[in-house]
């Protein structure tokens, strides 16, 4: 069921036990995995990282003059599990348009987290564009 987590482990050499109960739909992946791996610090008496969430991460004055050149439409590899297909701007805003291992098409804002880095809210991933081209995980696709 979205939004619910269970999880339960121990931690032999603490003499600890976590359980974790959580009935919310986490939107920032980064602010989940800081969330979670906080309560296993706690767990082994070490001092939890701060939460950090795209927002955090994301430049607050970038120079958007380059963004159009990102947009459009990129090749990908038939036998990926996800592929950033598009690339547009929305409300003066870069958005991608992806496919998912199930064929199904998702749409998600980018943060700029570098000169020609992006992250996104839903997951780890980081585009990196140049010259007509757009990485991510283990592939480079050129611009169609």
């Amino acid at each position: 069921m979205p939004g619910v987590a269970t999880w339960f482990e121990r931690f032999i050499d603490a003499d600890r036990v976590l359980v974790i109960l959580a009935n919310r739909d986490y939107r920032d992946v980064r602010a989940y995995l800081g969330y979670w791996n906080g309560m296993e610090a706690v767990a082994r008496d070490k001092e939890p990282e701060p939460i950090v969430s795209i927002e955090d991460i994301a430049l607050k004055s970038v120079d958007k003059s380059k963004w159009n050149s990102f947009c459009g439409k990129y090749e990908h590899p038939e036998d990926a599990d996800f592929i950033v297909d598009e690339v547009f701007l929305r409300n003066d805003e870069l958005y991608a348009k992806a496919i998912d291992e199930d064929g199904d098409e998702v749409e998600f804002m980018l943060y700029p987290i570098g000169e020609n880095e992006f992250g996104r809210k839903g997951g780890m991933l980081k585009l990196t564009f140049s010259d007509d081209c757009v990485a991510y995980e283990d592939l480079t696709c050129k611009k169609l």
